[in-house]
């Protein structure tokens, strides 16, 4: 959005709220003092950990401050949409400056979200995009832009983004079963059996609750799957929601 990224200090490393200013009749009625806490300089070492929370925060705020840098979509004449994409857990902002698009989207829930492509501008329609903060290419498949649990996409048309060479993908996923009954996946590619039960990719049981197993998937594609679980080649149940797979990763998602 237009206006001036703004940082408290210690938001750099996720440094917390500090309430005490509740405590200071002077302070109490001020709810900024609740982003001013000391600096706790322990956090800011953390950040030189590698997975630490403070420099995986750190590092984002750095991607995203070097993107930005060199994107023209985000100089500030740039045009600018808040677009309606039907689903009140995505924010989604278009920019358009010099013929240079982005296409911001942040999922605001803690589980995967699904925005039919269909609702967005012509220019994204064909589901093929650039991902800025990835550096990569990256395919919908399915129709659907799919996002993670709190996730950010910044994204660019790209015709040359296209899926790429099937990588195998391990998946593990939890579904309670009994003895005698078997996992398997199914889903809208052909290496996912294209949603016949039948054609299934079968899991292997690591103990009761959970399977794991590998599938083939084009690179750069998301894609969506369930769960089949059978006994004797009969169907017992299925999932009753769909999941999300990014080819290569094994990240998997739950939408909601």
């Amino acid at each position: 959005m237009g206006g001036m990224p703004l940082l408290y200090s210690g938001d750099e490393v996720g440094q917390s709220n500090d309430y005490n200013y509740l405590t200071d009749p002077i302070k109490s009625q001020d709810n900024r003092w609740v982003h001013r806490p000391e600096m706790d300089w322990d956090a800011v070492d953390r950040r030189q950990e590698e997975g630490s929370v403070e420099g995986r925060v750190f590092d984002g705020i750095k991607r995203l401050t070097n993107a930005r840098k060199d994107l023209r979509a985000l100089h500030h004449r740039a045009d600018e949409r808040v677009l309606n994409v039907a689903n009140d857990q995505v924010f989604a902002v278009e920019r358009v400056h010099e013929d240079e698009r982005l296409l911001a989207v942040q999922n605001v829930s803690a589980s995967a979200q699904a925005v039919d492509i269909s609702r967005l501008p012509d220019a994204w329609g064909e589901g093929r995009f650039r991902d800025v903060l990835a550096d990569e290419q990256v395919c919908f498949l399915n129709g659907r832009l799919l996002v993670e649990p709190y996730g950010h996409l910044w994204l660019e048309p790209c015709d040359e983004a296209t899926p790429g060479l099937p990588a195998t993908t391990t998946v593990s996923i939890d579904v309670e079963t009994e003895w005698g009954e078997r996992v398997f996946l199914t889903g809208p590619q052909e290496t996912l059996g294209e949603w016949r039960v039948e054609d299934g990719v079968p899991l292997e049981a690591v103990d009761s609750s959970t399977w794991e197993g590998t599938v083939e998937l084009p690179e750069n594609a998301v894609v969506e799957f369930e769960w089949v679980k059978k006994r004797d080649e009969q169907v017992k149940a299925w999932s009753g929601h769909r999941y999300v797979i990014r080819a290569g990763t094994g990240d998997i998602w739950r939408l909601d």
